[in-house]
């Protein structure tokens, strides 16, 4: 993570990272993974 954190950083700060709550089923993952990159 120590490696990752500075990319994904980086990435934040301009407006390129999105948060996806992997906690829930793998459906209600991957339909907001789908949702993420139809607004692209």
């Amino acid at each position: 993570m120590s490696q990752t954190l500075p990319i994904i950083e980086k990435f934040a700060e301009v407006g390129k990272v999105r948060k996806i709550d992997s906690t829930a089923d793998v459906d209600s993952v991957y339909k907001s993974v789908q949702e993420v990159f139809k607004a692209l």
